[in-house]
This record gives C-alpha cells, structure tokens and sequence, in this order.
C-alpha cells in the first residue's frame, strides 16, 4: 500500500476533531470503539484517494537515500513539541489569553492527552521494530521528535460543524543528532453522530483521536521505511 517514497507535495487530509471545553457527552465504550473504528476507516480512504491510491501521505522535506533503516533499527518517540504552536491562526499565547484558567490547564491537557494517544499508538502500531517512548540512551537508537505547529480547535453546536485540524512535523534523527528524514502531515477530525447521537464532541476525545490516527499513520511512515510489514 506504501511506496519507500512518497510523492512531493502530498498531504494526507484524515478526519480529526476537537471543541469548547465544557462540552461533552458520556457515550458507552462500545458505541465510541464502534465510531472509532469507522471514523479511521473513513481518514485512511480519504487518504487514499487524494494521495491517488497510496494510502496517507506525508510531505517529505528531507528523506535519506537508500533508507538506512531495517527491522533491526531501534527508535525512541519524544514528546511532541508544540513550541510556536498557533491555535486557529492564533499564537497559543494569544489564544490562552482569551480564555479563563480552567480553560487553560484544560487546554493543557488536552494536549498532553494528545501527545499520549501519539505515543502509545505508534509503540502498538509499529510491531516488528523496537520503538519505546522516551530520550534515547547512547550510543542510542534513532530519535523520533513529532512536533505539532497548527491546531484549529473547530466548532461543534447542533447546526455548526467545523471540523478540528492538526498538522504534525516528524523528524527522525540518529544518535549524532543529524536529521535522517523529515517528513508532514495533517489530520482533520469532524463531530459525527451514531443513530443521530453525535460522537466524540469535547477536547478530550477528539484530540485523543487525532493523536491516534497520527500514532498510526506515523508507525506505518516507520515501517514502510525499514522495509517491515
């Protein structure tokens, strides 16, 4: 389904969600798995069809070639970076300034929750090589650095359905700190409902699947270059 290369310039649009933090809705956890799972069916065809059948793509910035990388490869996974991120077009700073301070330590959350979801979906996903989460230990394995640049929040109310986007940057390093691939992406996420009930409505859940459709397209990126299915 993945080439060893993707086309310049391709950017996979997938589904992502996020919005006001005092909304929400306790859905039954088989209800969400079910909605999950159709939710990523429907980001990975999308994918497909605007990457002309290739499955989710990635802007490449930077790409060694051949691939250095095998089943034998080790990676590391840090946490996200989200150093100049912009909110809605917004600087962070900007658009915390707007808010009430439980409104900001949600919103801090949120994006520690959206880190996690990354992390563990990628370690998962990535069966076949060894990735563990934290810094690399020397002489170290590669170091997987995501960082996350743009998040829209969007806007769920009844009649109002503007879905959440976040654009991520992941850049895999070796152990003398110089940038093996650089590579893009962004994932958008809207509100859907199940029987007219919606679905994954608060920060919470939907920056959770945004991170999980990210973890998953970032361990097949992994994959397809170590040569590993």
């Amino acid at each position: 389904m993945f080439g060893n290369l993707w086309p310049d310039g391709l950017v996979w649009n997938g589904r992502c969600g996020h919005l006001n933090h005092n909304e929400g809705m306790v859905m039954s956890s088989k209800v969400k798995s079910f909605f999950r799972a159709a939710s990523v069916s429907a980001a990975l065809l999308l994918g497909a069809m605007t990457a002309g059948g290739c499955g989710p793509a990635w802007t490449i910035v930077k790409q060694a070639a051949p691939s250095p990388f095998n089943a034998q490869s080790a990676f590391a996974v840090e946490p996200i970076a989200y150093e100049g991120l912009k909110v809605g077009g917004k600087a962070e700073s900007d658009y915390l300034a707007e808010k009430k301070p439980e409104q900001v330590e949600a919103w801090r959350t949120d994006l520690g929750k959206l880190n996690q979801a990354f992390a563990d979906t990628l370690v998962k996903e990535s069966k076949g090589l060894t990735v563990s989460v934290g810094p690399a230990a020397a002489p170290g394995p590669y170091s997987v650095k995501p960082m996350v640049s743009y998040i829209e929040p969007g806007v769920w109310a009844a009649v109002v359905n503007i879905p959440s986007e976040v654009r991520m940057t992941l850049r895999i390093v070796d152990a003398q700190g110089a940038v093996v691939d650089e590579v893009a992406t962004s994932v958008k996420y809207a509100t859907g409902n199940i029987m007219g009930v919606p679905v994954n409505v608060s920060v919470t859940e939907r920056l959770n699947e945004c991170g999980k459709i990210l973890g998953e397209s970032a361990a097949k990126y992994l994959k397809t270059r170590a040569n590993v299915k």
